[in-house]
């Protein structure tokens, strides 16, 4: 069977409802989200989730079923630089990815990478600079692949045609789950294309042993912490709007969750849920040298 007929073999043609441009969008979202990079800076599908695969082939599928079919698209919504970096990155973007790969003396398993410009990697490497960010704040960055809106997560469901006709005039159904503010901190456990890209990256810290950062982290930042605000961490949790509709996430696990778009950075969070606000000034803390559990790669 074609990828149409898989597609329309479901219980329903459930992207019939998605307006063209939340369509095209997919797609690009998709294509960032299915591949990574392997040892030698090569662009390879995820072998472990086959998921996003039959994913991507459903909004293809979709395409080709609407008038224009993908043709259509590719014209009306052309891929821009930030969202084709995984498929077609510079040169520039693919000598930093050897580069960093080449001073890796392992695996990336159970490490910790932080991109940036050379002055905070640097601070950071040298002096455990650390900024904790409020998590209000990115929903206000002037970098796209920053910025959301970190206190609400919202889940849509687009009817099919079928569904509209027996509802009369809708189109689909929302509904936000929302997390008071708190205070972040985040690295990626992944290196790809994209994380070089979308900061400029002009260099990036490689934490060897998360666990004793974490401890080093914590003890220095007891003047955040309460008895009901403890540090917390681990990896993000990419909620997909298509399919996790029905997953229940309640607004205290919106700290590790975020839209499914983000995915290719798969960050992996510190968190405070703090009760009270804390200056810029307050939220600058140094943990002290990291050299001997980390590595500098200067990118320039």
């Amino acid at each position: 069977m074609d990828v149409i007929g898989i597609y329309l073999s479901r219980k329903k043609r459930y992207l019939s409802g998605v307006p063209d441009k939340q369509l095209a969008e997919r797609q690009w979202q998709l294509l960032n989200n299915t591949f990574e990079l392997d040892s030698v800076s090569m662009v390879v599908p995820r072998n472990e989730d086959l998921n996003p695969h039959a994913r991507l082939s459903h909004v293809l599928a979709e395409m080709s079923l609407r008038p224009g079919g993908i043709g259509y698209f590719q014209a009306k919504y052309p891929l821009d630089k930030a969202t084709t970096a995984m498929l077609a990155p510079s040169e520039t973007v693919k000598y930093k990815a050897q580069k960093i790969h080449r001073c890796l003396k392992e695996n990336c398993d159970n490490k910790l990478f932080r991109f940036g410009s050379y002055q905070f990697m640097h601070e950071l490497h040298q002096d455990g600079g650390i900024f904790f960010q409020s998590a209000s704040n990115y929903k206000h960055s002037d970098n796209l692949s920053v910025k959301d809106d970190e206190l609400q997560l919202q889940f849509i469901h687009y009817l099919s045609e079928k569904e509209q006709a027996e509802i009369s005039g809708a189109k689909c159904f929302k509904y936000t789950v929302s997390s008071p503010d708190f205070l972040t901190l985040c690295f990626t456990d992944a290196i790809n294309y994209r994380m070089i890209a979308d900061w400029n990256a002009e260099a990036v810290v490689i934490i060897h042993e998360p666990d004793e950062f974490y401890n080093r982290l914590r003890v220095c930042t007891k003047q955040f912490q309460s008895n009901h605000t403890l540090l917390k961490r681990g990896s993000v949790r990419y909620i997909d709007p298509y399919f996790d509709g029905k997953t229940l996430i309640e607004s205290e696990h919106l700290p590790f969750c975020k839209d499914y778009k983000f995915q290719y950075q798969q960050e992996y969070r510190f968190v405070i849920c703090n009760e009270k606000q804390f200056s810029e000034q307050e939220r600058k803390i140094y943990i002290g040298s990291l050299t001997d559990i980390a590595t500098l790669v200067d990118l320039r």
